[in-house]
This record gives structure tokens, C-alpha cells and sequence, in this order.
């Protein structure tokens, strides 16, 4: 009994010793993954006319550069404004105002909204 008590505490010991070498390893931790606020998440907008939609990177991501896009651009189409963007109807139809951020450790991250055209 003493030998299986004395081999798992070294196996522990082992463990730990492992992960902690693993975490000195890697350097610089990753940052947490993008946090977006997009407001509103559904926009209606009819042909012709255009709407802002705000747009706000939170934590500590938040100094990140990003761009929207549209998902169909004969729906609708996007700018960036420094709040946001601005949604302009194109044509009949749904589609996805694309919010993009290329961030170290996850790539390019994307969030989106809605968008009809009426």
C-alpha cells in the first residue's frame, strides 16, 4: 500500500512539474478571444436607404483594428464610420453585416448582424 501511495504522489509531482514547464514555455499568453458589441443585431432597411449600426470591441482586445463587410453586396452594402457602419440597401433580400478583427493567437475573428432590405 505504501509503494502505490508513494508512485502517485510521484505521479503528481510529475504532473504538475509538466504543466508548470508547459505554461513557462509558451511565453506571452494568448489574449482572450474578441468580445463585440453590435447594435442592433437585426437591421431593416429599405432599398435605397441607409441606417448606422454601431460597433464596439470590448476588453482587452479592444484597441484592435477591424472592418466590416457585407455577406452580398447587391443587398447591401457597408462602411465603416468611427462608431460603426453604415448599412445601405441595395436590394430585396437578407444577408450578414461582417465584423472582422485579425488578432494574434486566433486568427481572423468575425462576428456579424442581420440585415433585411425591404
Amino acid at each position: 500500500m505504501r509503494r502505490r501511495t508513494h508512485a502517485r504522489w510521484t505521479l503528481m509531482l510529475l504532473a504538475a512539474v509538466t504543466v508548470a514547464g508547459a505554461a513557462a514555455a509558451c511565453g506571452d499568453p494568448l489574449r482572450p478571444y474578441p468580445q463585440f458589441t453590435i447594435n442592433p443585431r437585426t437591421v431593416s432597411v429599405a432599398r435605397g436607404a441607409s441606417t448606422p449600426v454601431k460597433i464596439v470591441l470590448s476588453g482587452p482586445n479592444k484597441e484592435e483594428s477591424w472592418t466590416v463587410e457585407s455577406g452580398n453586396a447587391s443587398i447591401a452594402t457597408v462602411a465603416q464610420t468611427e462608431t460603426g457602419a453604415t448599412v445601405t440597401g441595395v436590394g430585396a433580400g437578407s444577408t450578414r453585416l461582417y465584423v472582422v478583427v485579425n488578432t494574434e493567437g486566433f486568427g481572423t475573428v468575425r462576428d456579424s448582424a442581420t440585415v433585411n432590405v425591404q
